[in-house]
């Protein structure tokens, strides 16, 4: 019987039930893509970061001082003849050659290691494009210490690395860029007016913040100096530590980072101990570098999260209304229903029901919409392209007992005063 007639007052007023409904709606379906957001751009971080981010060092020449007027983490170029803010002359300590990397591989708990060298940008030429290409210099094993993969062609070898062989890893973007609709592979690309052919096409890999991962190229490390000649590039500010050159290396275990950090730090600078006014080689963890990037999206999520929150309760607060308003019009009929032997405790559990429908058809419905949105965010996101992820279980069940929580919290003041009227009053005020 109650139930009943809950149903059939919601009916009897549809456009102020639908009103009150959009609110809940909207706050539920925010927590839930707030939830969904986070997930994404945890994926997007350990993408970024290769499949073993975690268990990442890198040993690279210490960031120098940024110059003047360069903005945080944007990649700049710097050359020999730079002055830093003191005056003094800009060294570079020399480049890790393949004598480094042995050295390091022989360091306990390092499973694998790789040399790289970021490039300043170059004029790239292609199918008749013409524009600037960010390169990275490699030795092979950085493949499998990123974990890369392949969508065509194959990466580089020791055997382009030994002799020196003018071949090129694209990104996603470059590739779709230079050949839409076409394989590039075996085609030919001209890198600051000296012929490359492609070799292969990295899996598409997004940004990681500083830098565009799908529009950059791999090429041998030992080609370093047809491109490069002795600038050096940093991203001042940076967070991501390829950003730096010299070697990535790669731990056993998550737990032995630290010692493999310290290690290479020690073999690298006995091998290359600082001169006066030169970068020394410095060491740090993709764990922590990880960690900066989670961290610089929690402002955002903080945000969104604080507007979710907001949406709910405002939906909340037009219940209230609503039901206030509800009372207010019904005064006759509660008169009347206790009048004929409805107890307090009956007309109290009335509408508490009432708003406790609100709760769980609002709950449900964003529940609905939230999922249809966090489907097809990805796809508008370029970021996070590639990326896919549903609401937890723990948030969808989070979000039901909440609304349905809020709505009765926010019914319990207009049902009481509803149950508390008296019948007389009630009746001569009709």
């Amino acid at each position: 019987m109650i139930w009943q007639s809950a149903i059939e007052s919601l009916s009897a007023h549809k456009l102020r039930s639908v009103l009150t409904l959009l609110g809940i709606i909207v706050g539920v379906a925010a927590v839930l893509t707030i939830d969904v957001f986070g997930q994404l751009t945890r994926q997007a971080v350990a993408r970024q970061f290769g499949p073993l981010g975690a268990t990442l060092v890198t040993i690279s020449p210490q960031i120098p001082p940024p110059p003047p007027g360069a903005a945080p983490g944007v990649p700049v170029k710097v050359s020999a003849q730079d002055l830093p803010p003191g005056g003094s002359k800009l060294a570079f300590p020399p480049d890790l050659d393949e004598k480094d990397l042995l050295a390091i591989l022989s360091v306990p708990h390092v499973s694998n290691a790789a040399l790289h060298s970021l490039i300043p940008q170059v004029q790239a030429v292609a199918n008749g494009q013409n524009g600037e290409a960010q390169l990275i210099g490699a030795t092979p094993q950085l493949q499998s210490v990123m974990g890369y993969t392949l969508t065509s062609g194959a990466f580089i070898t020791d055997q382009d690395e030994a002799s020196r062989a003018n071949v090129v890893v694209i990104g996603a973007a470059v590739a779709q860029l230079v050949f839409p609709g076409a394989d590039p592979v075996g085609q030919s690309v001209q890198l600051n007016n000296v012929t490359f052919t492609i070799k292969g096409v990295v899996a598409a890999q997004g940004s990681n913040g500083e830098l565009n991962l799908d529009q950059m190229g791999i090429v041998p490390y030992s080609v370093l100096d047809r491109l490069r000649g002795n600038a050096r590039m940093f991203a001042i500010g940076a967070t991501n530590p390829v950003s730096g050159n010299g070697a990535i290396v790669q731990a056993d275990d998550v737990a032995n980072v630290p010692q493999v950090e310290a290690s290479v730090t020690r073999v690298i600078q006995e091998l290359h101990p600082p001169k006066p006014g030169e970068q020394p080689y410095v060491a740090g963890d993709f764990a922590q570098a990880m960690r900066a990037a989670s961290a610089s999206t929690n402002d955002i999520r903080l945000a969104l999260a604080g507007i979710a929150t907001l949406s709910l309760l405002l939906g909340a607060f037009g219940l209230f209304t609503m039901m206030t308003v509800s009372v207010t019009e019904r005064t006759r009929e509660i008169g009347l229903r206790m009048a004929v032997g409805a107890r307090t405790r009956d007309v109290m559990r009335q509408f508490l029901l009432e708003a406790a429908l609100l709760g769980v058809s609002g709950g449900a419905l964003g529940v609905m919409i939230g999922f249809s949105l966090t489907s097809i965010a990805p796809r508008f996101l370029r970021p996070l392209g590639g990326l896919s992820a549903l609401p937890s279980v723990g948030a969808v069940v989070g979000v039901l007992v909440g609304s349905i929580v809020l709505a009765m919290l926010f019914g319990a003041v207009p049902a009481r005063r509803a149950a508390n009227l008296d019948p007389a009053a009630a009746l001569r005020r009709a």
